[in-house]
């Protein structure tokens, strides 16, 4: 049995894990510890019959910008469409410019407790989704 897997969900990942960061603006605070955060997420790809294994980054991560990502820089040519915080759950979309099969739109939904946080993403590409992540977080410390 062979699994293709399309160049977008090649290199969603990079995309999804860098779009999370551009342009949000300054919200209310959430229970969030500002300082450097240990981040892990657990993607699930359509057609994929096996679990991608888990990806642990850092970020430091302040209340202005109470948003994980990669910070990979790849982000720049994608807009924060909206972001909110409501007691201590932020969600956000962002689109990124077309890929192929249309633009490329990224929701997500994390809930703070002070120093750790639980939350989901989701990557659709011309309405179909093609990824989810699962995301866990810790703070570790002060930013550098």
């Amino acid at each position: 049995m062979r699994f293709l897997i399309s160049p977008l969900a090649a290199s969603a990942p990079a995309v999804l894990l860098a779009a999370v960061l551009a342009g949000a603006a300054p919200a209310a605070a959430a229970d969030m510890n500002p300082g450097l955060w240990e981040i892990t997420a657990r993607m699930e790809m359509e057609g994929m019959p096996v679990p991608m294994p888990a990806h642990t980054y850092t970020q430091c991560i302040r209340e202005e910008r109470p948003v994980p990502g990669g910070g990979d820089g790849r982000d720049d040519a994608c807009t924060m469409k909206e972001m909110k915080v409501r007691g201590d759950t932020v969600t956000w979309t962002m689109v990124c410019p077309d890929q192929g099969d249309g633009p490329t739109r990224t929701t997500g939904r994390i809930t703070y407790k002070g120093d750790r946080f639980e939350g989901n993403v989701e990557m659709s590409e011309g309405g179909r989704v093609m990824m989810r992540q699962r995301l866990s977080g810790r703070r570790i410390g002060p930013c550098p």
